[in-house]
């Protein structure tokens, strides 16, 4: 059966992930990525211009994805220990059944990949936002000391990625004796003890 325009990108999207994730994007060449996705070079840029173009491709894709740690039909918990904890769990329950991206960001980051670093920029924007705000909302409410709100959802946040990275890419098998929601909860748990107000 034919392939129609939209699943060979896709497809093209798909061979590129697996390149990107193992060679990295400087490490991977159009004829690589053409023969991975069972293309000519010549077939390859029917669909995308270069190289360059998939790379941003799948970047962006990874921004419509930030919408679902945060299901916009949820009702607010306004409680942070219930948003932080339900976020977190997605996040590592998505990026621990499929590492591709991660690597991919890792790669990119030592390849000093100037698109990716925008791209960072664009991530973080959206994916901290409500997390600072339900954070500056405890803060208001005189439930968290009184800190830059951005800088406590980053230490939160690299908290919950460094679980990831040993978890994934480390294989420190200390974590498998342990649920991701039990991992989360600690985490929670030594988070707000330091940020608490008293």
């Amino acid at each position: 059966m034919r392939l129609t325009g939209r699943e060979r990108r896709q497809k093209i999207l798909q061979a590129a992930k697996k390149l990107f994730a193992s060679k990295g994007f400087k490490g991977t060449t159009t004829q690589k990525l053409a023969q991975e996705a069972g293309l000519s070079e010549a077939g390859l840029y029917k669909y995308f211009k270069n190289k360059q173009e998939i790379y941003e491709e799948i970047l962006n894709q990874k921004i419509q994805d930030i919408d679902f740690y945060f299901p916009s039909g949820q009702q607010p918990k306004n409680n942070l220990k219930i948003e932080l904890r339900e976020c977190a769990i997605r996040f590592l329950q998505r990026n621990i059944q499929d590492t591709t991206f991660l690597k991919i960001i890792l790669y990119s980051a030592l390849e000093e990949n100037d698109f990716l670093f925008s791209f960072l920029k664009e991530v973080r924007k959206k994916f901290f936002t409500p997390i600072k705000k339900s954070i500056k909302k405890g803060i208001e409410n005189k439930k968290i000391k009184n800190f830059d709100e951005d800088i406590l959802a980053k230490l939160f946040f690299s908290m919950i990625y460094y679980t990831l990275l040993l978890k994934t890419l480390f294989k420190d098998e200390s974590f498998d004796a342990y649920k991701i929601e039990e991992i989360v909860d600690l985490i929670i748990e030594i988070f707000f003890k330091g940020v608490e107000s008293e």
